[in-house]
Parts: structure tokens; C-alpha cells; sequence
């Protein structure tokens, strides 16, 4: 791979490229999902793209292709370059100073070579496993959006004409269920998931059945609540969306449009956090985590006398340039410490500012699951829109 991305970025340069560089990755991927016990849908595909980018001076252009044939890559190159000729400079343009390139790929352990050697049949096995422990769990689990099973297995390689070329595997595993309970005529969905980076550190499907069926439980019987202003408890997932907010706010792309709640607060160099975006390149995160604090998550629910632990949040009523915050949410509502009673049709609303000044606790229980992940949060106060 590295061999042909040193052809294709030795081309550009000859075609009159100022500087470029290219990216390559090929991939295999399956999944199954198995509904009420029976196969809906089954999915492998192997993919490839080639991926250059080229300047000309401050103009750029990009190109990809599936087709690595000699001929197909050449006339990437020639119509990349010829592209960024009449393209329009952008003064910010260019690739990184070579000094600030990596000089190696550290070793991640990020693949799992033999992990794939399932067959089919035994992948959809475990989706089938997860679904029928879900079921089995209560007998209000009535009905089931599937359980899945996906593998992925991708080679990247990029390369820059000033001097760097890395390329590195990685693997991933995923299984997840989604049943349905029912009681007096109303039903409510949840489920639960697992990733990682090796299959045999994957969850049993036994025990990701059982939490999907518990979380689905709890959710019968929700009601609205009163309009208020009281703490709010984040859990795992929800908490890692305000990284997620905190990440997209200090991006290149934000501060420099000036759409940014952080605008003029950072004071900081570039992290040059880039990822490719098909052909092209954006900013992105691929390892972001809020550290673990010292509260037990059960001491932070205790803590607060009336509020809410939030385990689902809906829509995208978040403003990136002021801060301001309102989005749909699912949960508990919290009665003297304790978890008392499932709550829906609410909105939470505040200001991403204010509420990260507001944190009052940070969980013990971090743990990985995604590329963005956080502990359980307490923040002291939010408004609770409801009935």
C-alpha cells in the first residue's frame, strides 16, 4: 500500500503538484440481524479507495477511486493536479510543517487476525443468543427489533509528499439487542451494545440481552413531570455527548467560521486532529475521553434529593455558537437518592457553558465502548420542561 501511495504522490509532484498526499484503506465488513429468532438481513462487503489530494500553490484539489489499475491511477493524478490549477487559493491551505508530522505509527494492538474466523453461521449465532436472552428475561418482553452482529476488519496506509508514510490494521467487533416490553397496552424500546477491538473481549451475548431486557423494563410506566429546575445525572453514554459537544467547539472548522461557544477562550496551538472525509480532509477525534472522577455513580444519584438521571437524549436542539442547549430526554427522576419512577416527553435545557461551570461529580465508571466515552456526571442544575 505504501508502495503505491509513493507512486501516485511521485506522479503529482511530476505533474507539477506543489505538495500532496494520499490515503488509502481497504476493508471487509459483515453483519447479521436476527429478528424473533429468525435471519432478516446478512451483509458482507470488501471495499478499497484510494484517496489524493493535491496543491498547487495555496489551490487545492482531491479525487478517489476504487479502480487501483495503472491506468485508473494515473488519471486520478492527472485530473487532481489539473484541478487544483485553476482552482481558487485558499490562504490557509497547505499540508502540516514536516516538523510537526509524526515520525512513526506506534504499535496499538488494534487488530485481531484470527477474531474474523467465524463462520456465518456461528456470527449469527451469537446475534441469535443476544435476541432469545432478551426475550427470555420477564415476560413483558414481548416483541424484539433484533439482535445484531457485526465484524470489521480495515488496512489504512497515508502518505505526505514531505516525508511521512504509516500505515496501520485494525479490527472491531460489535453485538447489540433491542427488545420491546408491553404492560397495559403501551410499549417501550431500549437495548444495550458492546464494542471492542478484540472478539474474545466481547461481552456474551447472554449478558447484553439481559441489560437490553432491564433497560426496556424500566422504561414501563414512564410519565411526564412537572416544569422545574433540579440536578441533573448524566449516564456513561449521555455524558460522552457533551465531549462530543466540547470536541466540535474547539475544531478548526468552528473557530475559524467564528461558530464557536469557545470563541476567544482557548488561547491554544492547533492539535492537528484531522481525518479524512472521502476524498477530502476534516477535523475529527478518535480517542476523547473525560478522565474517571472519584464518586461512585450510586453516591451521585443519593446525593441529589429531586432530579433527574437521563439515559436517552433526543434531537439536536444544540446551539454550537452561543451554547445553548435543549434536547428531548428519556430517563429516571430521582426521589430522595433514589431511582423512583421512569420519565418521558421532557426537555432539558441550559448552557453548555454554565453547565460544565455547574459539574458537581464525576463518576468512578469510565469505561471504553466508543471513540468518545465518559463517566457518569452530575450537573447541579438544569431546567426539566414537561407537563
Amino acid at each position: 500500500m505504501l508502495d503505491l501511495l509513493g507512486d501516485v504522490l511521485r506522479r503529482a509532484k511530476e505533474r507539477g503538484a506543489t505538495a500532496a498526499d494520499a490515503f488509502l484503506v481497504e476493508d471487509r465488513a459483515f453483519s447479521a440481524q436476527v429478528r424473533l429468532g429468525r435471519v432478516d438481513t446478512v451483509k458482507h462487503a470488501r471495499e478499497q479507495h484510494l484517496s489524493l489530494r493535491v496543491f498547487s500553490g495555496k489551490s487545492a484539489a482531491a479525487a478517489s477511486t476504487s479502480d487501483f489499475s495503472r491506468a485508473s491511477v494515473e488519471r486520478l493524478v492527472d485530473e487532481a493536479v489539473s484541478l487544483a490549477r485553476i482552482t481558487a487559493p485558499d490562504e490557509l491551505g497547505g499540508l502540516p510543517e514536516a516538523s510537526e508530522l509524526a515520525k512513526a505509527v506506534p504499535a496499538l494492538d488494534l487488530d485481531d487476525p484470527t477474531g474474523h474466523d467465524l463462520s456465518p453461521e456461528d456470527k449469527i449465532e451469537l446475534a441469535r443468543r443476544g435476541e432469545a436472552a432478551a426475550l427470555a428475561v420477564d415476560p413483558r418482553i414481548t416483541n424484539s427489533e433484533g439482535g445484531d452482529f457485526a465484524d470489521r476488519r480495515a488496512h489504512y496506509a497515508y502518505a505526505a509528499s514531505h516525508g511521512f508514510a504509516g500505515e496501520y490494521s485494525t479490527s472491531s467487533f460489535s453485538l447489540s439487542v433491542s427488545p420491546v416490553a408491553s404492560e397495559n397496552g403501551s410499549m417501550q424500546r431500549d437495548g444495550w451494545y458492546h464494542v471492542t477491538r478484540k472478539r474474545a473481549l466481547l461481552d456474551a451475548p447472554e449478558q447484553i440481552g439481559k441489560i437490553a431486557a432491564q433497560r426496556a423494563l424500566r422504561r414501563l410506566g414512564a410519565r411526564q413531570v412537572k416544569t422545574c429546575e433540579v440536578p441533573i445525572v448524566f449516564d456513561r453514554d449521555m455524558a460522552a455527548s457533551l465531549v462530543r459537544h466540547i470536541a466540535g467547539a474547539v475544531s478548526g472548522p468552528s473557530l475559524y467560521r467564528g461558530a464557536s461557544f469557545l470563541l476567544g477562550k482557548l488561547g491554544m496551538a492547533s492539535t492537528h486532529h484531522g481525518a479524512r472525509d472521502g476524498a477530502g480532509v476534516t477535523v475529527g477525534t478518535t480517542n476523547l475521553y473525560l478522565d474517571r472522577g472519584t464518586s461512585d455513580p450510586r453516591d451521585l444519584i443519593k446525593s441529589v434529593k429531586q432530579g433527574l438521571y437521563v439515559t436517552e437524549l433526543i434531537g439536536f436542539g444544540v446551539n454550537g455558537v452561543t451554547g445553548d442547549y435543549s434536547r428531548g430526554a428519556v430517563g429516571l427522576w430521582i426521589d430522595n437518592g433514589e431511582l423512583a419512577y421512569p420519565v418521558e416527553e421532557i426537555t432539558i435545557a441550559g448552557n453548555l457553558l454554565e453547565m460544565f461551570r455547574a459539574i458537581e461529580g464525576v463518576g468512578t465508571d469510565l469505561i471504553f465502548r466508543d471513540r468518545t466515552a465518559a463517566p457518569t456526571v452530575l450537573i447541579g442544575r438544569m431546567t426539566v420542561a414537561g407537563a
